[in-house]
């Protein structure tokens, strides 16, 4: 069952969803195609690690 909800979350919202992921928690997010896109995300409510690495809640 967890993973078809994973697997229509990452569809129906363009995202990745990890390993053991359940619903509620992080998924990733593609990297941005610009810096100035990198430099918005954290305002723009992602998590952000790195600037091709992001993760938001659904």
């Amino acid at each position: 069952m967890r993973l078809l909800q994973a697997v229509q979350s990452s569809d129906k919202n363009a995202c990745a969803t990890p390993e053991g992921w359940t619903p509620g928690h992080d998924v990733i997010v593609p990297p941005p195609k610009t810096a100035e896109a990198a430099d918005k995300r954290p305002s723009e409510g992602y998590k952000t690690v790195d600037w091709y690495y992001s993760t938001k809640s659904l």
